[in-house]
């Protein structure tokens, strides 16, 4: 199951129980509606789940990366220690920011990379 809210113009998907393949066929889908809408900061909070698919992981490396093409952004939330051992285990840790809370997420986002080193 899938429930999506907004913040400004971050929208979150809050997912639950066990993550298969077909539920985040539905994930992609979310996200996909969201980027056509012209969405780009995006965050999957993963505290109800219970169980992810490890297979199905790529199909959110795949929309992290179209994301990030548009400037955007894909942040993960809430992840129990069991569901970051699935992600550790594939390499998916390398590439998400994960994050303890929504409310830290949200505030990346309003992070300037943009800095310069003095001399």
């Amino acid at each position: 199951m899938i429930r999506v809210s907004s913040s400004g113009d971050i929208f979150t998907l809050h997912l639950r129980g066990d993550v298969d393949h077909m539920e985040m066929v539905d994930v992609r889908n979310s996200i996909s509606d969201l980027i056509g809408e012209g969405h780009a900061k995006l965050i999957v909070s993963m505290k109800e789940v219970e169980h992810i698919n490890y297979l199905s992981i790529g199909v959110l490396l795949e929309r992290l990366k179209r994301l990030r093409s548009f400037g955007g952004d894909l942040k993960l939330v809430g992840l129990s220690q069991y569901l970051k051992n699935i992600l550790t285990s594939v390499g998916a840790t390398d590439f998400f920011d994960c994050f303890d809370s929504e409310e830290e997420a949200l505030t990346s986002f309003s992070i300037d990379y943009d800095w310069e080193v003095s001399a």
